[in-house]
């Protein structure tokens, strides 16, 4: 699995997992789910449950944070290096 196939998983489970109808364009590294995209408790909640399905997983209580959740690089890092277990955005396959 490459970072492209990660990330679009992912994008998708966040365009699912919203209250608000948004654009998976609007998804960067810099997007902060719940100031940029209006993400309340419910919506984080759907999104680790929907993740959690997706790639298999369960999200210890250390990372169940808001703080690491709100984040879209960091799930994106995570999924691809706790997850997956690789580092996929240096393969270009």
């Amino acid at each position: 699995m490459n970072h492209m196939d990660v990330v679009k998983r992912i994008d998708t489970i966040i365009v699912n997992s919203s209250n608000e109808a948004i654009n998976e364009q609007l998804l960067n590294d810099d997007t902060d789910l719940v100031s940029d995209l209006m993400f309340d408790s419910i919506s984080i909640i759907s999104l680790v449950i929907e993740l959690e399905k997706e790639f298999d997983f369960e999200f210890c209580d250390d990372y169940l944070r808001l703080e690491y959740l709100r984040q879209y690089s960091w799930i994106v890092e995570f999924i691809e290096k706790e997850v997956i277990g690789c580092e996929t955005r240096e393969q270009t396959d």
